[in-house]
């Protein structure tokens, strides 16, 4: 079986901890290339606490200052939002994707862009990203947790 990689890129992380949940939902699946726009510290002992045998990506994760800087080298960008609206980019289904994903992994650098944990992707962060993708929850209850939606969305492309 033939494991596809993409870039996890986090915009202005609030939470140590969850960028170390993040790390550790990356390297449950193989994915080695962490990017963080804006971040607050990432290298602490509760980040650490939480990446567990994932320490490597904290310290390795590449730091960026903006996201068209975090995406210059990336061929398609994915904006993982539960937030839909007409001025949203080419709308997939994550279930239907994963075709989609591994075929644009297989020919070029594929990331995923998740937003704040409070507030999500702007619209103007999104329209940098080349589609969207929700995660279906239930309507009671929508909110992910950032590293959730990072372990689910690695393990469809995984």
């Amino acid at each position: 079986m033939e494991n596809f990689s993409a870039a996890i890129i986090l915009v202005s992380p609030q939470g140590d901890a969850n960028i170390g949940q993040v790390a550790r939902a990356m390297k449950n699946f193989d994915q080695k290339d962490l990017r963080l726009v804006n971040p607050c510290s990432h290298l602490t002992d509760e980040a650490y606490k939480w990446a567990v045998s994932a320490c490597d990506l904290l310290e390795n994760a590449k730091i960026f200052t903006n996201l068209p800087d975090a995406i210059a080298d990336i061929s398609t960008s994915v904006a993982f939002t539960r937030r839909l609206g007409h001025s949203r980019r080419k709308h997939l289904d994550l279930k239907k994707s994963s075709e989609w994903m591994t075929k644009k992994a297989s020919i070029g650098k594929l990331a995923f862009v998740f937003g704040r944990e409070d507030s999500g992707l702007t619209n103007e962060e999104v329209n940098l990203c080349d589609a969207t993708i929700t995660i279906h929850t239930s309507p009671t209850f929508s909110s992910l947790n950032l590293s959730q939606a990072v372990l689910i969305a690695c393990q469809e492309l995984f």
